[in-house]
C-alpha cells in the first residue's frame, strides 16, 4: 500500500510533476501502483537516455509508457519510483 504523502514527498524532492496515482488492486502481494507524470524537456531527455528511446518498456519490475511528455510508470512499491526520480534528477548526460 502507498500513502499520498509518499508521492507528494517524491514530487517535491525531485521536482517531478505527478498528475495521477492509482493502485490496481488492494491485495498487496499482487498490487501495482501506477503513477502518471508530466516530465519537462530535460527530465524526458534524461529518462530516455537512462531507459532507452522506446515508448514502452519493462526493466527490473518497472513498466513504463511514454507519450509525448506524459510518462506512465507501474511498479509494485514506492521505492521503484523513488529510484527512477532519483536517477533522473542526478543523471549527467554525455552530450556536452
Amino acid at each position: 500500500m502507498y500513502k499520498d504523502e509518499d508521492f507528494i514527498k517524491l514530487s517535491k524532492n525531485y521536482d517531478v510533476k505527478i498528475t495521477e496515482v492509482n493502485q490496481s488492486s488492494f491485495d498487496q502481494e499482487e498490487s501495482l501502483i501506477e503513477v502518471v507524470t508530466e516530465l519537462n524537456d530535460e527530465q524526458l531527455l534524461k529518462f530516455k537516455e537512462i531507459y532507452g528511446n522506446s515508448n514502452f518498456g519493462n526493466e527490473n519490475g518497472l513498466e513504463f509508457k511514454v507519450s509525448d511528455h506524459k510518462v506512465t510508470l507501474k511498479a509494485g512499491n514506492v521505492n521503484k519510483f523513488n529510484n527512477v526520480f532519483s536517477l533522473i534528477s542526478s543523471y549527467k548526460p554525455n552530450y556536452f
